[in-house]
């Protein structure tokens, strides 16, 4: 079975992605991914056994890249790739990872005989709500749009993936897809990848303080707020912490003014920005417990980030927000505590409670991962699922 695999950013890098690709060309399968192209790189290699395409770049008008790159189902230059994709490889099945590029794998099937599957990384439309993008990238980006497209073509599909049951639960009840045409193929860790072998040189950690680690985009909505103040209160009160925050974003403005606001974090806190991912394993390895303060929302009940296993998989307790999946799965494998979403009195409980015994929750959580939420057990579900196509 030969596969064309659509997303619409650059690749690499892609955790999700990758591992798929992975798991598909060990199992034998022919993979192919179409992408965007950031400018430079190659229109065509190899990556582990696939072959990626990248969207054409013009040298001589590079004014007409942003036109030509841009991910819309309605792009001619992302259409007419595909179709010359598909007939030149003999394509057989249509992967697309991501809503804006449905509609062209609909598309697609309507003039070439392959079978096409959407790849629900997250609840998109959710997603789009909850960021709350603003001005032009709000028309762009804008929720009542992505639902429409969800609520007209996602019923076409002939394969769904969820990355956790509570989305699949939602897809089921709201357009009446038939469970057993949706695999659940979540963002379980690949153990072999997430370990600390790239130690980051530019920071001077502190010995004699515990280390609370953040990992992660800086946006408004990610909840750092309620860790900011509570980790402020906790210092003020004699609590040997450091908070270790590791990423970058449009939040960093209103951190530097939660900072003038919490004095006692004054040689506390330290902020990375952005770095890349390849140390963020080192990172985890040094702290003492790691936070994911997101709060409960249409979004984040329908979604698990992979960060959570990655902690477990290092053995480190997690204190996180009471999303609805992130609360199952953390009461489940014993690898942390909740606290109510916004709740900063609630988050330094918790917070002081897992410190306690932060071994028991860190060798709880690791073994669960090692046994059951790694990525070798959640390529079965991938790979049973293409299984199930190809015989249908």
């Amino acid at each position: 079975m030969k596969i064309l695999m659509i997303l619409q950013t650059n690749f690499p890098p892609d955790i999700r992605v990758e591992n798929e690709i992975r798991s598909l060309v060990k199992a034998g399968y022919s993979v192919h991914l179409l992408c965007k192209n950031s400018g430079g790189e190659a229109a065509q290699e190899n990556w582990e056994g696939a072959t990626i395409h990248r969207i054409p770049w013009c040298k001589k008008l590079k004014i007409l890249n942003t036109l030509r790159q841009f991910p819309v189902h309605l792009n001619p230059v992302w259409r007419r790739t595909l179709i010359t994709l598909i007939d030149r490889y003999n394509i057989d099945v249509v992967h697309v990872h991501d809503l804006p590029l449905a509609p062209m794998a609909v598309w697609a099937k309507k003039r070439r005989p392959v079978k096409i599957i959407y790849d629900m990384h997250e609840n998109y439309p959710a997603a789009l709500k909850v960021w709350q993008k603003k001005g032009v990238e709000n028309l762009i980006k804008n929720y009542r749009i992505a639902r429409f497209i969800e609520k007209k073509y996602l019923p076409k599909f002939d394969r769904l993936i969820a990355v956790i049951e509570e989305n699949k639960a939602r897809v089921e009840e709201t357009y009446g897809y038939p469970a057993k045409n949706i695999a659940v193929v979540s963002n379980w860790v690949r153990l072999e990848d997430f370990v600390p072998n790239n130690a980051y040189s530019d920071i001077n950690l502190p010995e004699d303080l515990k280390i609370v680690l953040y990992v992660g985009g800086l946006d408004s909505h990610r909840g750092l707020d309620v860790v900011i103040r509570g980790m402020n209160q906790l210092i003020s009160s004699g609590e040997p912490l450091y908070l270790l925050i590791v990423g970058g974003g449009r939040y960093e403005k209103t951190i530097e003014e939660l900072l003038r606001e919490s004095p006692s974090l004054k040689g506390r806190m330290h902020v990375t920005g952005w770095v890349p991912y390849k140390y963020v394993p080192w990172f985890v390895s040094q702290s003492d417990v790691c936070v994911i303060p997101q709060g409960s929302n249409i979004h984040t009940d329908t979604t698990i980030p992979h960060k959570v296993f990655q902690y477990c998989a290092l053995g480190k307790p997690v204190v996180a927000a009471d999303a609805v999946p992130m609360k199952r799965i953390v009461h489940e494998i014993h690898g942390g505590e909740i606290f109510r979403s916004g709740d900063v009195e609630d988050f330094r409980e918790k917070l002081l409670f897992v410190l306690k015994q932060p071994d028991v929750y860190g060798q709880s959580g690791k073994k669960v991962v090692e046994e059951k939420y790694n990525w070798s057990c959640a390529e079965k579900e991938l790979l049973k699922m293409y299984s199930d196509l190809s015989s249908s």
